[in-house]
């Protein structure tokens, strides 16, 4: 699955190989969502029997890999930090939450992350994980119903963001934010969820969020050049969109309400 692909990665640069001239990886979608299997053009249901049959169905993927193109993928990397005296990290041990020690963390994406309420959403369903592609679907479907039932602790994106910036620091050109003393570009209609997509293909191919005739995200809108982009996951960029909702994104192929913000 995706997680196993990005443990591969890891490991391999840890002992020194430079991934991306030495190294082309053959996926067999295996996991839960398979987002990069997706839109590596690998498929995204669990492939039947693959043992069976001196092992046919694994021959037959590995005949069609060496045929196949090569093509880039950007691994990217995520620093959190969190305030010393009030802040804390925590991690999914099993099916519960223990908190990690020190107060920053660096972690590595191949698909996506997100900040808001689907994030809620991907913890409590990490601490319920099956072995079951199916039911790891349903896990997830269920957690995004409870999560979005209690209500009293929504969150929107502008209770924990203030800012966001095109660059490393708060020097950094503006994207948005949130300042009643200066006109800044703002996020419209209160998202929940603000994401940051490397593939366009979420939740097990649910969602296709960056959709060049969707609507803008902020006010005013980006130039074009920061927003008119086709998404490529080999591309060197990030895809950023909000989400109304939970909801939305198992709603996304009926009524498309994700907005793109910026693409950078």
């Amino acid at each position: 699955g995706d997680g196993t692909v990005m443990w591969a990665d890891t490991e391999a640069t840890k002992h020194g190989i430079d991934t991306p001239r030495q190294i082309s990886y053959g996926i067999v979608p295996l996991g839960t969502g398979n987002d990069f299997s997706r839109v590596a053009g690998w498929g995204g249901k669990n492939p039947k029997k693959i043992l069976e049959n001196d092992y046919a169905v694994l021959r037959k993927l590995i005949r069609q890999w060496s045929k196949a193109d090569c093509r880039p993928h950007d691994v990217w990397n995520v620093a959190l930090e969190v305030d010393e005296e009030e802040g804390k990290i925590l991690k999914v041990s099993g099916s519960s939450e223990v908190q990690q020690e020190g107060h920053s963390l660096t972690a590595p994406i191949i698909n996506y992350f997100s900040i808001g309420q689907e994030s809620k959403v991907g913890l409590d369903f990490d601490k319920h994980r099956t072995k079951s592609q199916t039911m790891n679907l349903m896990v997830y479907a269920l957690s995004g119903l409870t999560t979005e039932l209690r209500c009293t602790s929504i969150q929107h994106v502008g209770d924990l963001i203030s800012s966001l910036h095109a660059g490393e620091d708060a020097d950094a050109p503006l994207i948005f934010g949130y300042d009643e003393d200066h006109d800044v570009p703002e996020l419209t209609r209160r998202p929940e969820s603000l994401m940051f997509l490397n593939v366009n293909s979420y939740a097990g191919g649910l969602g296709h969020f960056w959709q060049l005739e969707s609507e803008c995200g902020v006010s005013p809108p980006p130039p074009k050049e920061a927003i008119e982009v086709h998404a490529n996951p080999g591309d060197g960029r990030l895809e950023v969109v909000t989400l109304p909702c939970i909801a939305n994104i198992a709603l996304d192929k009926v009524a498309h309400q994700a907005r793109r913000v910026h693409s950078g």
